[in-house]
């Protein structure tokens, strides 16, 4: 067997301002520093309709980050059923701008399991996340999908990844999306 050294790099963003002087924005090392996980899952809707799976899938997947991925237990923050309010899960999510909870090599995982809703708007599709205590026709109960993608510019972590499991959320579900909804996906990919 032939031991392998371990090695690590460090990148450096340069940026190029209009009057040509180039000034330095962040340097990432190749190892990640710290993974942290938002981990959600639903079965018990105060409003719409339960589901059977979603609360084993959550748990399932803060098992698999920790026992395989490596995460730290301490790092993985999961809201089930109750817990999982609209209220609870933008405050948890917001929580990793905090300075010092998330650095510039760090990864942040969110998964969400649970019901979904889209609602066609001017441009095309609007996808929202059912919190436990959200009502399908009362859009101010849910959690907007782009609401955390564009506040993922805020949290500081080399890398961002969302993994959605949300029954009946529309667009996940479409063979050929519309224009609105291909414009939809593509922002939340850039993100």
């Amino acid at each position: 067997m032939m031991a392998v050294e371990s090695q690590t790099w460090q990148c450096t963003r340069i940026l190029l301002t209009s009057d040509s002087k180039m000034s330095e924005i962040k340097t990432y090392q190749s190892k990640y520093a710290n993974s942290l996980a938002l981990v959600i899952g639903i079965n018990k809707y105060q409003n719409v309709s339960p589901l059977g799976y979603a609360v084993n899938d959550a748990k399932a997947v803060a098992e698999l980050l920790v026992g395989r991925f490596k995460f730290p237990k301490e790092n993985v923050t999961l809201l089930l059923d109750e817990k999982a309010t609209a209220d609870e899960i933008r405050r948890t999510f917001m929580g990793y701008t905090d300075n010092g909870k998330t650095g510039p090599d760090d990864r942040l995982l969110v998964f969400f399991a649970g019901h979904g809703h889209t609602i066609t708007g001017k441009r095309g599709e609007v996808g929202f996340l059912v919190p436990v205590d959200g009502k399908i026709n009362d859009i101010n109960t849910l959690v907007r999908w782009d609401e955390l993608t564009r506040n993922a510019d805020l949290v500081p972590a080399k890398h961002i990844f969302f993994l959605m499991d949300a029954c009946y959320g529309g667009l996940a579900l479409l063979r050929q999306p519309s224009f609105g909804s291909m414009r939809f996906l593509g922002d939340m990919l850039q993100r």
